[in-house]
């Protein structure tokens, strides 16, 4: 039976990670071009309009041009990421709802995505921290997500945070503290 083995280094994948977000969303530059050509159309209609507004044509047009650009591509530039990373999954029939699963026993934590399966050994959570509606369990360097929404009450979340804590190692515990006061409060 062919087998492959070796060392990884944290971080040495970081070229994949490009290849595989490349794959996913397409390449860099369309996100690049759409800042670059918002700016410059802001930058030319904001000088075109500050004088007819009675602005002193000093240059201030352009950079009001450059501001509403930049806002608008920080406001909806987000929307056109995602959409667009999800069009490229559908093209290549990918669900674009999975079912996940995370559940805490005594040897591991475990992680179930789709048809994805991954099971973490105690020892290797390294930390669990809150992001923007998600609690992150950081498993060596990978994030492992459980959304809040998921939570049928604050009670169940608590003990389900308590349970992860009593498992991991107390270094661990210390790097968790939103984890560790949300489950005392």
């Amino acid at each position: 039976m062919p087998v492959v083995s070796g060392t990884l280094k944290v971080g040495e994948a970081q070229g994949a990670v490009r290849a595989i977000g490349r794959r996913q969303m397409g390449s860099q530059n369309v996100y690049i071009f759409l800042l670059i050509g918002l700016m410059a159309a802001g930058a030319v209609l904001g000088e075109t309009i500050a004088p007819r507004l009675g602005t002193a044509n000093g240059g201030i047009g352009v950079w009001i041009g450059l501001f509403v650009a930049a806002l608008i591509y920080t406001l909806f530039g987000r929307k056109f990421v995602v959409w667009r990373f999800r069009k490229r999954l559908a093209d290549r029939a990918i669900p674009m709802d999975m079912p996940l699963v995370m559940e805490i026993t005594p040897d591991a934590l475990s992680y179930k995505v789709g048809d994805v399966e991954q099971k973490a050994k105690w020892r290797v959570v390294t930390e669990i921290f809150r992001s923007y509606g998600y609690w992150i369990f950081m498993v060596q360097a990978s994030a492992w997500f459980a959304p809040e929404r998921f939570f049928a009450n604050s009670d169940e979340e608590k003990l389900f945070l308590k349970a992860a804590l009593d498992h991991m190692p107390e270094d661990a515990r210390r790097r968790s503290p939103d984890a560790t006061a949300f489950v005392k409060a």
